[in-house]
C-alpha cells in the first residue's frame, strides 16, 4: 500500500521539475483504484502540438532523477495533457 505522504512527496517532485514550463503545469496526483499506487496527470497548454510520446519522454526525462526506485513503481499512470483535454476526464 503507498500513503498520503507518498503522494504528497510525488507531487512536490513533479511540481519542483516542471514548474519552470510556461505555463506552469497544474499536477494533480490521485490514489489509484487499488490503493497500492498512483495516477499522475501533467495539465499545461505547454504540451499542445506534441505527440502523446513526446509529452510523456519529456516529462520523464525530466523527473525520473529525483524519483527513486520505490517512488517510480508507485506510479501506475502518468497523463500528460493539455487543458482542454481534460474535459469531463478528470471532474
Amino acid at each position: 500500500m503507498v500513503n498520503r505522504k507518498d503522494g504528497i512527496t510525488i507531487k512536490r517532485i513533479f511540481r519542483e521539475r516542471l514548474n519552470h514550463l510556461n505555463p506552469s503545469p497544474e499536477i494533480r496526483v490521485r490514489l489509484g483504484r487499488s490503493g497500492k499506487s498512483f495516477h499522475v496527470f501533467v495539465i499545461s497548454d505547454f504540451f499542445s502540438g506534441m505527440s502523446s510520446v513526446k509529452r510523456h519522454d519529456f516529462v520523464w526525462d525530466l523527473v525520473e532523477e529525483d524519483l527513486d526506485e520505490e517512488r517510480m513503481r508507485q506510479i501506475s499512470m502518468l497523463g500528460v495533457l493539455t487543458p482542454e483535454e481534460t474535459d469531463g476526464l478528470l471532474a
